[in-house]
């Protein structure tokens, strides 16, 4: 495997050596990520909608495998881009960040577009863009959503489809100690991600319900490239999957990185044959494009 390079994005130099100076954050790539990104900034310029620009970057990303973001330096949190694996979460920061980059590039270009792609990528994976180490990663979707890095970018939406309530109540992270070394490895880390997950508690959400996702574009209000968030009543949970909206034949489908499949593909099945046996899987929370 080629070892990850790392830049300084507040000078724009790329060195294969980590950069540890005040003021620098350390990005890990591989130089045919930073190629893919710009090639794909290309075919985006020449697309007018918003809804098409996303599905360009979407699309480009199927048959991706499933994996989670992967090398990084132990124990220092590092913005790491990987557009050859993908677990659910970081296929729809890629494509979002894809697009965001962009939209930015279009209103105000810059010499090194891959740069902004960085920090539209670290906006949407940190607390408030802001990269110090692992506790500032958004580990919750409902923390995801509402952090203030996202404005410009996405909302929720909500309207008559909307009839389940859930009320958040996260402490799955803390509770499952186990499945996160980071965590297990820094006591500090488990107080911030409690307190954290504290903070994003007692707020009710509206969802659809999972029966509900039979009825038609017009009646749900789903629009192509919506992002999608599973619904869970898994313990300490509020969802447990991501992905984008399309419709195919008047039914809806999940566009996703598939841990079933181990890789980003277009769901055969409607949402609906997707979901309606899974029984931790209560509905879906959708989110917007702004731009």
């Amino acid at each position: 495997m080629n070892t990850f390079k790392s830049i300084c994005v507040a000078i724009i130099i790329i060195t294969t050596q980590k950069i540890t100076a005040q003021n620098t954050r350390n990005i890990y790539y591989q130089k045919n990520d930073s190629i893919k990104v710009l090639r794909l900034i290309n075919d985006m310029n020449k697309l007018k909608r918003t809804d098409e620009k996303l599905f360009c970057a979407a699309y480009a990303m199927q048959g991706v495998p499933y994996g989670g973001i992967g090398m990084k330096t132990p124990g220092e949190e590092s913005l790491v881009i990987n557009l050859k694996k993908m677990d659910c979460i970081t296929y729809v920061e890629n494509v979002l960040a894809l697009v965001w980059t962009q939209y930015k590039e279009s209103k105000n270009p810059t010499r090194n577009p891959f740069a902004t792609f960085c920090n539209s990528l670290q906006n949407l994976r940190y607390r408030n863009g802001i990269m110090t180490d692992y506790t500032s990663r958004l580990h919750y979707i409902t923390q995801w959503i509402a952090d203030s890095a996202k404005n410009p970018l996405i909302y929720e939406i909500g309207g008559r489809s909307f009839t389940g309530a859930q009320k958040i109540d996260l402490h799955y992270m803390s509770s499952h100690l186990n499945e996160y070394p980071e965590l297990r490895r820094n006591i500090n880390f488990q107080k911030i991600i409690r307190e954290q997950e504290r903070q994003a508690s007692g707020k009710t959400i509206f969802y659809i319900p999972k029966l509900t996702l039979k009825k038609s574009q017009q009646e749900l209000g789903i629009k192509n490239g919506d992002i999608i968030a599973f619904v869970t009543s898994k313990d300490g949970l509020d969802c447990s999957h991501i992905g984008f909206a399309i419709w195919i034949d008047g039914k809806l489908h999940l566009m996703h990185a598939s841990s079933y499949r181990k890789k980003v593909l277009i769901d055969n099945r409607s949402l609906y044959e997707y979901m309606i046996n899974k029984k931790q899987q209560l509905g879906i929370r959708v989110f917007r494009l702004k731009i």
